[in-house]
C-alpha cells in the first residue's frame, strides 16, 4: 500500500492517562503514567471520500492498516457506509482516480 496522508490530533492528557492505566492494567505492566503523559502522542486519521455519493469521512489510520495487512493493495478500498453502493478511497487519490477511469 502506497504511503497516506494523515491529519495529526494531539491526544489529550487525560486520554493518555486513560490509556496507560489501561495498557498497565491489562498487560500487567508498570509503566510510569507521569511520564508518559508528557510524551507528544497523536491519534492519525485518513479521509476518505466516496466515488459514487461524495460523502466524506475519516477512519483510524491504525484501523485501515490492520484491514488491510495482509492485501497487497496499492489503494486501499471500502464500501461506503452512507450510500452502501459506492466504493471508498483515500481522498488522496481522488485526483489520479478519476483520470485513471476516464480513459
Amino acid at each position: 500500500m502506497r504511503k497516506l496522508i494523515t491529519k495529526k490530533i494531539p491526544v489529550s492528557e487525560e486520554e493518555k492517562r486513560q490509556r496507560v492505566e489501561d495498557y498497565n492494567y491489562f498487560e500487567n505492566a508498570n509503566i510510569d503514567v507521569e511520564e508518559f503523559i508528557k510524551r507528544d502522542i497523536y491519534d492519525e486519521y485518513v479521509e476518505l471520500i466516496c466515488l459514487k455519493c461524495g460523502h466524506k469521512d475519516e477512519i483510524e489510520y491504525d484501523l485501515l492498516l490492520e484491514m488491510f495487512e495482509f492485501d497487497d493493495v496499492d489503494v486501499p478500498e471500502l464500501e461506503c457506509p452512507f450510500c452502501k453502493g459506492g466504493t471508498v478511497i483515500p481522498s488522496q487519490f481522488l485526483d489520479e482516480y478519476k483520470k485513471k477511469n476516464r480513459k
